[in-house]
This record gives C-alpha cells, sequence and structure tokens, in this order.
C-alpha cells in the first residue's frame, strides 16, 4: 500500500455517467466514470503501483474495463470513458458502478465512498419492416 501520507488523502467517485442512459441491444454507449481527489496532497504513485478505475456492470457481474492513473493533484478531478457494448447484455435496466482504487493501494481517510453507481436501460430492437410486394 503506497501513499504513507494516511489521513489526508481521500478518493472519491463523483460521477458515473451514460450517454445515452437508455439503449438498444445492438448499440454501444460511453460511459463517464468521474474520479476526485478529496484529500488535502496530491496522489504520486511509484511506477508499478497505479490507481485502479474499474467499471462493472453488476447487474451481469462483467468487467467493462480497467483504467489507471499514477497522480492526481489534491482537489483535482479526472475522467475516464469507456465503451459499453451492450450486443449480448440482456434486456432491462442495468447497474453500472464506478469504483476507484478497488485494489486498495492508497490508504484514505474514507474507504466508503470510493464506489458509485448509474442506472442504464438496454431495450430490444426494433422488429425490422420490410415491404414485400406494393400494390399501387
Amino acid at each position: 500500500v503506497a501513499n504513507a501520507e494516511s489521513g489526508v488523502i481521500d478518493l472519491t467517485v463523483t460521477s458515473v455517467s451514460a450517454n445515452p442512459s437508455s439503449v438498444l441491444r445492438s448499440t454501444s454507449t460511453t460511459v463517464t466514470v468521474t474520479v476526485h481527489n478529496d484529500g488535502l496532497v496530491p496522489i504520486s504513485q511509484p511506477p508499478g503501483s497505479p490507481v485502479t478505475v474499474k467499471l462493472t456492470d453488476v447487474t451481469t457481474n462483467k468487467v467493462i474495463g480497467t483504467q489507471t492513473f499514477t497522480s492526481l493533484a489534491a482537489g483535482a478531478s479526472q475522467s475516464f470513458n469507456y465503451t459499453y457494448s451492450n450486443i449480448s447484455s440482456p434486456i432491462g435496466n442495468h447497474t453500472l458502478e464506478g469504483f476507484v482504487d478497488s485494489d486498495n493501494v492508497v490508504i484514505e481517510t474514507n474507504e466508503n465512498n470510493n464506489k458509485k453507481n448509474r442506472t442504464i436501460t438496454v431495450n430490444n430492437n426494433p422488429p425490422s419492416t420490410s415491404i414485400s410486394s406494393y400494390v399501387a
């Protein structure tokens, strides 16, 4: 566990947003997880010990993606974009969870604010319509 200056670092997930938040099963959507350093000191991780930001579809227990960072100034935020492909997702509501420092590499004042959820809706594709004949 890095960052010996414990008691002054607090990473939070301030938002998980999806654009659009209601999608067709055959499409993808961009999900943004925003992380904020609420602490009093910057985070500066040594090489080989990055902080992980993970996005998971809790409904299907599928990790959508992970990204890492090694530094974040006190009071600063950083956003991470993920592509959520809905091609094989079940129809209905899905809870997406953004999670910073899931590997607990940073000693923080509050480990309970490292997650935030967002619900998106995956809709069935509309039936294809075709005209087989036309009589005027």
